[in-house]
């Protein structure tokens, strides 16, 4: 292939990756705001929890449909119809609200549905990278990937906070189905034969079954893939204890501006970490990016509970997002380097599902452990009471400082495990790359 034809190319991803980046900016503004109004019409922890845990149990659900349709299927046609039905529930959730027929009750069942629907389109968009995207702008394309992620925690936050005081919910919504409708017309630019699936011989012969298995069985036969899905299993459990609490824990000591502040600082340090990793174009060395960030990670949460202080909780999240760029464009070229072009689809969507399957456990766990579990063991055991207040000095906020000092130790003890693990140390010289 000529250079011009791989700059048009990488061309391609450019408008698929900037029309994703606006959707889900609108997406995110919407979820910032029903954040809020969820925490400030209970005053609790569990429900705005529980939004969270139904926004994530559908990916665990439909991830190997939708990683076994990616594979068969045209991507574009895949995207536009996920995207479609996903902002018919956004205005759904509209109508509810204009109507004032809106409840908790019915953003879960809308959250629900929104999320599965988005559910296929993420293993259909990771997979549609390595057919327009030639290898030598991979690395690129995965720090593209982690700027919208920064971008996704900077400015939904940063503009969220004054919206939701100027233009309501509402607005907001709005905003988010307009932002839609341009990614919309940005797919549409794409031509369709470009999302076209690699031919296989017996592909439109398998079943679901026999596909989904067969992703399982190409994981199962590479011990550092194994292990690498573990470690990211584990990682996820835990971290997602820190973003889950991170809104009612600013708010319960400032209020939405300060918490839009905070997340604008974490999506800043998101957003660098992007940049550093496109510029650079990281090729080699992935797991020992991957564990130096993560523990560079642990330590960053382990600030953000050492004292009730926004300056420190400020300088442990932007140490915490930072490092998870790189952990994840890391961890993602890894897949795709490993993995053959013809079951990306089916091995995102399998990763992706065994990945998040302990992630509703930490959405539905962190309610009652900071709403009762630790103020119940602390009042029952005074002298583990004494050893928390010894450690963490002041007592203000100490149900999620406590968590956040926890978390932080648990990614720690499991990297080192990890590092010491022979097959995932050396998972890059082991296992062969399938991509030419």
């Amino acid at each position: 292939m000529k250079s011009t034809e791989l700059k048009k190319t990488f061309n391609y991803f450019v408008i698929v990756w900037f029309g994703q980046l606006i959707s889900l900016l609108g997406s995110n503004l919407t979820t910032f705001g029903l954040g809020i109004w969820i925490y400030y019409k209970t005053g609790q922890v569990s429900p705005f929890a529980i939004s969270i845990f139904l926004s994530i149990v559908p990916c665990i659900i439909f991830s190997p449909f939708a990683g076994n349709i990616a594979d068969k299927f045209n991507k574009k046609k895949i995207i536009i119809i996920s995207d479609t039905l996903a902002a018919m529930s956004t205005v759904v959730l509209i109508y509810l609200i204009y109507s004032h027929n809106i409840t908790i009750i019915s953003i879960y069942i809308i959250i629900f549905l929104n999320s599965s629907f988005n559910s296929f389109q993420t293993p259909v968009y990771q997979s549609a990278i390595l057919l327009i995207v030639p290898k030598k702008n991979l690395s690129t394309a995965n720090g593209m990937n982690q700027i919208t992620l920064a971008l996704q925690n900077l400015l939904p936050p940063l503009l969220g906070g004054f919206l939701y005081l100027i233009i309501g919910l509402k607005g907001m919504i709005i905003i988010d189905i307009l932002t839609f409708i341009f990614s919309f017309i940005m797919i549409l630019l794409i031509p369709t034969n470009n999302f076209e699936n690699l031919k296989s011989d017996n592909k439109e012969k398998n079943s679901f079954f026999k596909n989904f298995t067969e992703s399982l069985k190409f994981i199962g036969k590479r011990k550092g893939l194994i292990a690498l899905i573990f470690l990211s299993i584990f990682v996820n459990f835990f971290i997602n204890f820190v973003s889950v609490l991170l809104t009612p824990f600013i708010l319960s000591i400032k209020n939405s501006a300060v918490l839009g502040i905070i997340q604008m600082i974490g999506g800043i340090s998101m957003l660098l970490g992007g940049l550093f990793i496109t510029m650079l174009k990281f090729k080699d060395k992935l797991v020992k990016k991957i564990y130096i960030a993560l523990l560079l990670a642990s330590f960053g949460i382990m600030i953000m509970g050492f004292r009730s202080s926004i300056i420190l909780i400020s300088l442990g999240y932007f140490i915490f997002l930072f490092s998870l760029p790189f952990a994840s464009s890391s961890s993602n070229l890894i897949w795709q380097i490993k993995g053959p072009e013809e079951m990306q689809g089916r091995l995102f969507a399998t990763r992706q599902m065994l990945v998040r399957l302990a992630m509703p456990l930490a959405y539905l766990l962190s309610g009652p452990i900071v709403d009762y579990a630790i103020i119940s063991i602390m009042g029952k055991y005074v002298y583990i009471a004494k050893i928390v207040n010894f450690f963490l000095v002041d007592t203000a906020d100490i149900r999620y400082r406590l968590v956040y000092i926890l978390v932080g130790i648990s990614i720690l003890i499991l990297t080192l495990f990890f590092i010491s693990f022979k097959p995932f140390r050396n998972l890059e010289t082991e296992i062969p790359d399938y991509s030419a």
